[in-house]
């Protein structure tokens, strides 16, 4: 992800920072996510200073690391619970915005990922018919008729999730200042 968000902001003519400002922030009203880092620093605002979580990991806290700007996109953003929110709310349709378009057309079933962590809780009982498929920035993960669109990510003591249920248009946004997996959520989605 880092490479390909590289390769489109040269495409673009602009750092990659300012075109997910354009052509995603800017849209969907996001004013607390973005990226604290440029080609040699991290440049924290007092603003966003006073509001970071510290990470951690094992318990112990770390620091914020510097991400190559080669490799930004692929984990220097930051954001809030409510600019995600925000972001599912477009994603499972429930705003209406210029990027309705190229948003739907991420949840676009690309191939088959047969090697996903199971959504489902293992056992011998557990008959699943499950598949898990990537889309484009999304894993999509379908059983008996239920689909649930979720990406994780983490970096350097911090988790997040997104997934959502398009169908019953209902979805979780997670933060956490640890690394950690969110293997329940998906669970609870297909609720």
């Amino acid at each position: 992800m880092g490479l390909l968000g590289y390769t489109l902001s040269i495409r673009a003519g602009v750092p990659y920072a300012q075109l997910v400002q354009d052509r995603i922030l800017n849209v969907l009203g996001m004013d607390s996510t973005g990226i604290a880092m440029n080609s040699t620093a991290i440049t924290l605002s007092d603003a966003l200073k006073s509001r970071l979580a510290k990470g951690h990991i094992g318990g112990k806290e770390v620091n914020l690391e510097f991400v190559p700007e080669a490799i930004q996109p692929a984990g220097a953003l930051h954001s809030t619970a409510n600019d995600l929110l925000k972001y599912l709310a477009a994603n499972i349709g429930l705003i209406h915005t210029s990027a309705n378009g190229i948003i739907q057309e991420t949840h676009l079933i690309r191939h088959e990922y047969p090697q996903a962590p199971s959504l489902h809780f293992d056992s011998k009982d557990n008959k699943s018919l499950g598949a898990s498929y990537v889309g484009l920035g999304w894993f999509i993960d379908t059983n008996l008729g239920i689909e649930v669109i979720q990406r994780s990510g983490g970096i350097d003591g911090y988790s997040s999730f997104i997934g959502f249920n398009p169908t019953k248009q209902a979805g979780v946004v997670m933060l956490c200042s640890c690394e950690t997996r969110y293997a329940f959520a998906r669970n609870r989605i297909l609720d």
